[in-house]
């Protein structure tokens, strides 16, 4: 699996949105039964990439023509926002965070720093723990002490409004259009999904 640029990084990616597609059935009595189309939802990231060079720009655009604008899955970690968490020398090690981190069983976080040599640094399926706790399906401990991790998708895609990459905006800082010596600067926005 190929994995999404991490440069440029992106000015801003917001929190998650989920997405959790229901199947709804209606009965010969009109009663309406529903329930989820998958195990649990997906979730939506955007990203934005604020005042670009043309160099930059042209780097997503290009991996994103390369992954047929949504056609094919790449792998993405939040290159903007680390966790802090305490490791708890365990097996399978169980990470606590100071916040809530909204994660759910089945989904990945990235292991950046830990302790031990940073023997646990890696990709990771979880299984939530509650509010404040997850444990890494299949590890063994490596120490406590602090730590970061990220959010991970292993299978994303972008999402473009009518299947079309839009143009980014162009933005000039000082001079004119076409001014001699002055690098043009891009704005634009990328919507990532993750597949289940």
């Amino acid at each position: 699996m190929v994995d999404y640029p991490t440069f440029p990084v992106p000015s801003s990616t917001s929190a998650p949105a989920f997405i959790d597609e229901i199947l709804r059935f209606r009965t010969d009595s009109s009663l309406e039964i529903r329930r989820s189309r998958y195990s649990r939802p997906r979730r939506q990231f955007t990203l934005e990439y604020l005042g670009k060079t043309t160099h930059e720009m042209r780097i997503i655009r290009d991996f994103l023509a390369a992954q047929r604008f949504g056609t094919l899955p790449f792998s993405w970690w939040h290159s903007t926002a680390s966790e802090s968490v305490t490791f708890t020398a365990s097996t399978p090690i169980v990470l606590h965070f100071t916040i809530n981190h909204g994660l759910l069983t089945g989904q990945m976080v990235g292991v950046f720093e830990s302790p031990g040599g940073n023997a646990a640094n890696g990709f990771w399926t979880i299984t939530s723990g509650g509010t404040g706790t997850i444990l890494l399906n299949g590890s063994s401990s490596v120490g406590a002490g602090p730590g970061a991790v990220r959010v991970y998708l292993p299978r994303a895609v972008a999402r473009f409004s009518e299947d079309t990459y839009a143009s980014p905006a162009r933005v000039n800082y000082g001079g004119g259009e076409g001014q001699a010596g002055i690098e043009q600067r891009w704005s634009w926005g990328v919507l990532i999904e993750e597949e289940l």
